[in-house]
């Protein structure tokens, strides 16, 4: 039997489970109290074995149709000598917390679940597990082919393998977002750390600012240079590609949340002057996409390497990542801002905050393409 469970993140190193009713009562629907079980998933340093806090809560609701609320609770540290408190449970919520218990451990085996998800442990006596003369026969046939059984076990049953590596990429690029969010809330990362992020998450460019496609093509790419990995002239953070049968290059600048987009002081009326690390990172990809254009990517050696890959560059288009829109608080510093941006020919401007929503709509389409994805009910062995 397998047992489904809410996970979502609450930050990089905790995750809350949906309360767990202990020992669900077939009048669930009309029961007025009830005990649950409330638990974290945490990342214990000093005790890796130590991965779950739980609480045993009583609750009571006034309806059938009302929410369930807990019961006020009481300081332990209020208590006189001679006075206790408890919660007894009868031997099926006992058991039901044993059993609950010992599930979560193996939940949180693999580290803390990242994002908002819905995870399925399966009991160990139903689950399968390829071992005795089984494993033993996998293990001589990996040993005789290699990589090569893979591609043998895919082709009998493709469907499987396919849906276990999208769920794979799904979870690596739903920790990304929950690691991109703790940062951008905590403000505590520097712009080399943000490029250094985006460098290792190109994904989060899937769409470019005018619905296409980018892909990456040099990080810390060097404009001016001899080579797009050279050294000397002008030097940006990404240098990507548009998606189709023929690509065209676009630079990318990453500045950081707290990059000033509008000064707080009024520079006329209802007009605020435009910051200036949002003016100076439009000057700045604006004079790398001139340089790029009229030097880096007509040398010979770079545009043989651009060309092998159907790319070229033509007016190049440039992205700034730059701000948060929470800076934006009152009606004038949002109309300056927007303003300036709709207004600019090059490049287009993306806070922090615009990109996270990107991101978490490109994983609600994966989810989306991975709930049509469904493996063969057995496995080929």
């Amino acid at each position: 039997m397998s047992h489904s469970y809410r996970v979502e993140s609450t930050s990089s190193r905790t995750a809350r489970v949906e309360d767990i009713w202990l020992h669900l009562p077939e009048n669930q629907d009309t029961a007025r109290t009830r005990r649950i079980l409330r638990v974290e998933i945490i990342d214990n340093p000093k005790n890796n074995e130590a991965r779950v806090k739980a609480c045993i809560l009583h609750q009571r609701r006034h309806s059938s149709s009302s929410p369930w609320h807990d019961v006020d609770a009481f300081n332990l540290t209020q208590l006189k000598a001679g006075q206790e408190v408890r919660i007894q449970l009868d031997s099926a919520e006992t058991l039901d917390l044993y059993r609950e218990l010992e599930r979560l451990y193996r939940l949180g085996e693999d580290g803390v679940p990242r994002g908002k998800r819905r995870l399925v442990v399966a009991d160990e006596d139903e689950a399968l597990i390829v071992k005795g003369p089984a494993r033993e026969i996998l293990e001589e046939l990996h040993g005789s082919a290699g990589d090569q059984l893979w591609e043998l076990l895919s082709d009998l049953n493709p469907n499987l393998f396919r849906a276990v590596a999208l769920a794979k990429l799904h979870e690596i690029r739903e920790q990304a977002v929950v690691e991109f969010e703790v940062h951008l809330t905590a403000g505590d990362w520097s712009e080399s750390e943000w490029q250094n992020f985006f460098e290792n998450n190109t994904w989060i460019f899937g769409y470019g600012l005018s619905y296409r496609f980018l892909s990456p093509v040099e990080t810390q790419p060097h404009y001016g240079g001899t080579l797009v990995t050279g050294t000397g002239g002008q030097q940006g953070d990404f240098l990507a590609a548009t998606e189709a049968e023929i690509r065209f290059t676009v630079l990318v600048e990453i500045k950081t949340p707290d990059s000033t987009l509008v000064g707080n002081q009024p520079y006329r009326n209802k007009v605020h002057l435009i910051g200036r690390e949002l003016a100076g990172g439009v000057a700045q990809l604006q004079s790398n996409c001139r340089t790029w254009e009229i030097y880096g990517a007509t040398n010979e050696e770079n545009r043989g390497r651009l060309e092998t890959t159907h790319s070229y560059t033509v007016m190049p288009k440039g992205i700034l990542i730059i701000g948060h829109t929470r800076q934006l608080d009152t009606i004038t510093k949002r109309t300056s801002f927007e303003l300036f941006r709709r207004n600019l020919v090059n490049p287009e401007v993306i806070t922090f905050d615009e990109l996270l929503q990107r991101a978490r709509h490109l994983l609600l389409t994966e989810e989306k393409r991975l709930d049509r994805v469904e493996p063969e009910d057995d496995l080929p062995f």
